[in-house]
């Protein structure tokens, strides 16, 4: 083997690894009274804007309203709105119909804060 392909191999060997992304748990919400009780009839986030499908999610109150997140399964979302705080540290992803949220329940997945 040369000097350089083993130099490079030995780098690669021990080159940092990136960490692992956290799982959380991911539950889904839609904007029905049952989903956000009183809530519902204003049809506004935490954030003040309508919720959407493929954009909004609703995070735990350490994170900043207006942060990109990425989830493992459901891409880059934006937190506009806050769980209840007996879920906090949960994230609940926005879905259009009330089946919806129901039909895709509760998952685990590597969420990542993004920049």
């Amino acid at each position: 083997m040369s000097t350089i392909a083993s130099i490079l191999l030995s780098c690669w060997l021990v080159a940092p690894r990136p960490a692992p992304a956290p799982r959380a748990v991911i539950t889904h919400y839609c904007a029905c009274e049952v989903c956000c009780g009183q809530w519902a009839v204003l049809g506004r986030t935490a954030s003040g804007t309508r919720p959407k499908e493929g954009r909004t999610v609703a995070g735990p109150r350490w994170v900043p309203l207006g942060t990109r997140v990425w989830i493992q399964g459901y891409g880059v979302l934006v937190v506009e709105d806050r769980t209840h705080p007996r879920y906090d540290g949960r994230w609940d992803v926005y879905v259009a119909s009330h089946a919806k949220a129901q039909r895709l329940g509760r998952v685990v997945a590597e969420v990542r804060r993004l920049r």
